[in-house]
């Protein structure tokens, strides 16, 4: 997820697990299986770029909690308007 995210190559070493190399859409290039010896050889480009979420964080997932709590309080308050009878 992280190489999609922030669309950079990831290499991931690991003594006991699977070691790999991800490019930036997030497919395997070469990898390890578990407990198997080994080296990767691969060429990395260094990408300049950098992504949307990269630049402005996770701020939908803040904003969808805001809309939820906002729009669940407004509820609340139009039932108990409707409960005492103002309306």
């Amino acid at each position: 997820m992280r190489a999609i995210e922030y669309r950079r190559y990831v290499v991931r070493s690991a003594n006991t697990g699977i070691s790999c190399v991800i490019d930036d859409n997030g497919r395997v290039w070469d990898q390890l299986g578990w407990w198997e010896e080994g080296s990767i050889r691969a060429k990395i480009p260094q990408l300049r770029y950098e992504t949307y979420y990269a630049k402005h964080g996770n701020y939908m997932g803040k904003l969808a909690v805001f809309l939820f709590v906002f729009i669940g309080l407004s509820v609340v308050v139009k039932w108990r308007v409707r409960k005492s009878g103002l309306m």
